[in-house]
């Protein structure tokens, strides 16, 4: 997340680990399709089929922040 990938602006960041105690948060906040996003997409994509299951409008970001990167879209550091 602040390492040399950076993250995607406005993101914020979820440890995997701990999805069940923020799928309040996500439920909470209403508006729509989550994004995830990790290093290569590979952690993103459990979450992403986890929160699917559970009813959320999850998107995987594929490829991760390598993928981002690679694209040459706007990061943070």
């Amino acid at each position: 997340y602040t390492g040399e990938l950076g993250h995607i602006p406005g993101a914020v960041l979820r440890p995997l680990p701990e999805i069940k105690s923020w799928m309040g948060e996500i439920r909470d906040r209403g508006d729509g399709e989550v994004f995830l996003v990790c290093r290569s997409g590979t952690r993103s994509e459990m979450a992403t089929s986890l929160l699917a299951r559970r009813g959320f409008r999850a998107v995987n970001v594929i490829g991760g922040m390598k993928a981002w990167n690679r694209k040459g879209y706007p990061v943070e550091r």
